[in-house]
């Protein structure tokens, strides 16, 4: 028992570090504020050694956006003062979309559908009043420029990280290992008494 506790946290720990690269995969939680519907999901990844996204895709209405490239193009605005919750640390325009993912709790989206304007449907994630000199977003609108209120759907997120696959299965793995410890452990034990018991029979 005492070798298998000293493994155990060992193995938290290994858990704990990702198991390649730098990449970290997001997954967003969507909230409704108004109108409907709510985003099917949402998820990126983020790699933080090139400040570079992957993935990035929402699903809403039937819909998929596909936010990468407007996030990996996104200008540096390092004068922003308006949102200076985009400027902590940044020093590209993804890391400042980063940042309005992770950084920023007032941080909203919003979509339109046909219905609203011929330039939709459109998704955007945006801080500060929309389509005003303060609001900082990254949006996809299919085809056209960005579209202004009145929104078909709106609300709130938070994006957090998603377990690592590889760490997942190093924990497993160094579990199954310290169960074959105990198990082990336990057979010769038994071996040991059924030892003990037979020579007490024939005594």
């Amino acid at each position: 028992m005492r070798h298998t506790m000293g493994v155990i946290p060992f193995l938290l720990a290994l858990g704990a570090v990702p198991a390649v690269g730098s990449s970290i995969s997001f997954t967003i939680d969507f909230t409704l504020t108004s109108g409907s519907p709510l985003p099917a999901s949402g998820s990126f990844s983020y790699d933080a050694s090139t400040g570079t996204f992957t993935g990035f895709d929402v699903v809403w209405d039937g819909d998929v956006f596909d936010l990468t490239s407007a996030a990996n193009t996104s200008p540096y605005l390092p004068a922003y003062i308006e949102q200076p919750c985009i400027l902590s640390g940044a020093t590209t325009g993804p890391q400042e979309v980063f940042n309005l993912l992770t950084n920023c709790p007032t941080a909203y989206w919003a979509a339109n559908d046909s219905s609203v304007s011929p330039t939709a449907p459109s998704f955007l994630i945006d801080v500060g009043v929309y389509d005003s000199v303060t609001s900082y977003g990254v949006d996809v609108i299919s085809p056209g420029l960005p579209t202004a209120p009145p929104t078909t759907a709106t609300g709130g997120f938070d994006a957090t990280p998603a377990p690592e696959p590889g760490s997942c299965i190093l924990m497993l793995i160094g579990l199954s290992l310290v169960m074959r410890r105990r198990i082990s452990t336990v057979l010769r034990f038994s071996g040991r008494k059924s030892v003990q018991n037979s020579v007490v029979c024939r005594s």
